[in-house]
């Protein structure tokens, strides 16, 4: 069974794999390291087969995650990889990953940036404030969902244009917003609600508003009870296409139903809040946000001026 692990570990980039005897050591492909600080256990102390970590950049994981990452196959194609060649990876709860994800699928990429998304305009500070990281092995951007310390799931995104964002298998993102890290010391006044997680951190950046994204142009139950509890203004802020325009419509409607009134609707002329906000020299979002005073059947159906 250890041939699986040692064809992986070439698979991805290990180079001068020198066997331990609980093991095999080499060079580590995530960080460049010349030295043997990549270490694979046949078994690791929690069980799981093919226990690996870097001494170097400290990434680490277990023969299924280490096969996601060398094969570029989604997690349930990997575990039965491994279980095929004869592995028992013990409990289901312990690795399936509808379980909620642990600190080794964000932590370790935190503090590393896409050279594309920093090209775009966006800065470290406003990128470590949503604890967004990039995994250079795939070349992808991490974007932790986190609430109160605790995370309850992650999205992936390549770089490129155009690029979708991809939750971790179970994370269902109608149970959840995306926001900083750490709540705001004080009442915020204004709660911006974007449709992607990016639009959120360039009104974060630019302006020092508080931003959050709701995964897309729709606001469900939960996400209204999320946003009650800033008890804050809230402004819409989605997209300035169709689908946002009708999403728009839609939230007004399910934050009326939910209880949800100190609600105002962001009017721009730029395809989506992040362009509007970085194209407007004098950054004057406020100007542009337009309070509804009572909720109507007829909301809006476009936001351009």
């Amino acid at each position: 069974m250890s041939d699986l692990i040692f064809t992986t570990m070439q698979k991805l980039g290990c180079t001068d794999i020198r066997p331990t005897g609980e093991g095999y050591e080499s060079t580590c492909p995530l960080c460049d390291s010349r030295r043997q600080s990549f270490r694979v256990a046949f078994k690791g102390r929690n069980g799981r087969p093919g226990a690996w970590i870097c001494h170097r950049c400290h990434e680490h994981g277990d023969l299924v995650s280490m096969t996601v990452k060398a094969y570029g196959v989604g997690w349930h194609e990997a575990k039965r990889i491994v279980e095929d060649d004869g592995y028992n990876l013990g409990a289901p709860s312990n690795l399936e990953p509808a379980d909620p994800p642990g600190p080794e699928d964000v932590f370790p990429y935190i503090g590393r940036y896409s050279q594309y998304v920093l090209d775009r305009g966006f800065d470290k500070a406003a990128l470590d404030a949503y604890m967004i990281g990039f995994d250079a092995l795939t070349g992808q951007s991490v974007f932790p969902v986190i609430d109160d310390g605790d995370i309850k799931g992650y999205a992936r995104r390549s770089d490129g244009p155009g690029k979708p964002y991809r939750h971790n298998s179970g994370f269902n993102s109608s149970d959840h917003i995306f926001k900083p890290a750490a709540r705001p010391r004080a009442d915020p006044g204004e709660v911006y609600v974007c449709e992607g997680q990016l639009d959120a951190v360039a009104i974060y950046q630019t302006t020092g508003a508080y931003a959050v994204c709701t995964f897309g142009a729709s606001l469900s139950e939960a996400q209204v009870k999320i946003l009650k509890d800033y008890d804050a203004q809230i402004v819409l802020a989605y997209d300035n296409d169709m689908a946002g325009w009708q999403g728009t419509a839609r939230a007004i409607r399910t934050a009326r139903k939910h209880g949800l009134t100190s609600l105002a609707v962001l009017s721009y002329t730029s395809s989506d809040p992040g362009d509007f906000v970085k194209e407007d020299p004098d950054h004057e979002i406020v100007s542009a946000v337009r309070w509804l005073s009572a909720f109507r059947a007829e909301v809006p159906t476009h936001r351009t001026h």
